[in-house]
């Protein structure tokens, strides 16, 4: 068994906790800021600490964990809503067990010195310098997925969004991706997916009401059905009175008969909005 050294420890579950939330934040298209993201691996590293304690039962493990988990999915993107902070736990719980694999496997090549897990912790008795080493190639396979996925995204190109139903004019930045298939299942129309908080003050209270399922149902609305790599689900979505799609640098073109299905999280950073290719 080796000597575990309290910061090397801590030192390594910072570096590790932060990429699996970089990748958390690649894979659900979340908005970060470093500071928050460094902040909440930092809280994952102290809790690593939990290794120098005596073995401790599975479900007090599991509970630990979770309660890690959630305080640092709080601190690196904010708990948000219900559906966004448990569909950011179970990707990394994902990330994290496909994470734990790579670490077994390597376990199988140190003789089993090096490697040591007790409490849901790992403890490497690895040099500095192989610990920048591992930092560097894993930061670069975080950056190898994103530039593949924003490579797919980025095709598309920006576009500028006007929505008018009568209670305000919502004009936004849109980004059509081209992974976006999304139809109106009963009238087959295309669908556009705005954030909710954005477009609710150009809303009518009650049609804002009806779409946060809240209030009185309105025949206006309907429920989109989406897949995704976060998970399946349903969208709230209504037909505006008038709609209009510009490419940057063109000349606008009416789109009115689509539909514009609401979300909570839609993790685009500077955009407000998605469109997909049957409108481009």
């Amino acid at each position: 068994m080796p000597v575990i050294y309290a910061d090397v420890l801590v030192a390594l579950n910072w570096l590790i906790d932060y990429l699996l939330l970089a990748a958390v934040a690649l894979v659900l298209r979340i908005p970060t800021r470093r500071w928050r993201m460094a902040v909440a691996s930092l809280l994952g590293g102290v809790c690593a600490c939990l290794i120098f304690l005596p073995p401790m039962p599975t479900a007090l493990c599991l509970l630990v964990d979770i309660a890690a988990a959630a305080g640092m999915i709080g601190v690196a993107f904010s708990f948000g809503t219900v559906g966004a902070f448990l569909k950011r736990t179970v990707v990394l719980f994902t990330v994290s067990t496909l994470f734990s694999g790579v670490i077994s496997a390597l376990s199988l090549f140190s003789a089993g010195e090096w490697f040591l897990v007790n409490n849901g912790r790992v403890y490497a008795a690895v040099s500095p310098l192989s610990l920048a080493c591992f930092a560097i190639v894993s930061y670069g396979i975080v950056r190898l997925y994103e530039w593949i996925t924003r490579k797919r995204v980025a095709a598309g190109g920006d576009y500028r969004l006007r929505i008018d139903d009568g209670a305000g004019v919502y004009e936004c930045k849109a980004l059509h991706d081209t992974g976006l298939y999304l139809r109106e299942p009963f009238s087959g129309a295309a669908v556009i997916v705005v954030e909710r908080q954005a477009i609710r003050p150009f809303l009518s209270p009650e049609l804002a009401d009806a779409l946060s399922l809240r209030g009185n149902p309105s025949t206006r609305v309907r429920m989109v059905p989406y897949r995704s790599v976060g998970g399946n689900g349903l969208l709230p979505a209504f037909r505006p009175q008038q709609v209009q799609l510009c490419r940057v640098g063109e000349r606008s073109t009416d789109v009115t008969g689509v539909y514009v299905a609401l979300t909570d999280d839609l993790g685009r950073g500077e955009y407000e909005a998605l469109v997909g290719n049957d409108l481009t």
